[in-house]
């Protein structure tokens, strides 16, 4: 399975630099397991991140970080806080 500092290595790879990503997610917690995830037969595992966990990630692959944002569930599927970080990519 691939890391997120691999994720964020190529996503600074294939960006254009100096713009602008925005990672949505959902936040800390433990992983949830489900054996047939959303009527489709198959498994799924949903991995929650810390939103510092990231944004130090990012920052770790070149990105600049302008803002985050953590938020409790509103909407009614919500069971966890979702998080959102919008990012510069790296310059060179």
């Amino acid at each position: 399975m691939i890391g997120l500092v691999e994720a964020f290595e190529e996503l600074a790879r294939v960006l254009i630099p100096g713009r602008h990503v925005l990672l949505a997610f959902q936040a800390a917690g433990e992983p949830l397991h489900r054996e047939e995830a959303f009527g489709s037969g198959l498994p799924i595992t949903s991995c929650r991140h810390s939103v510092n966990d990231v944004a130090g990630r990012l920052e770790d692959s070149g990105f600049g970080i302008s803002t985050t944002v953590i938020r409790a569930p509103e909407l009614e599927h919500e069971t966890t806080s979702q998080a959102f970080v919008v990012a510069s990519g790296p310059l060179c």
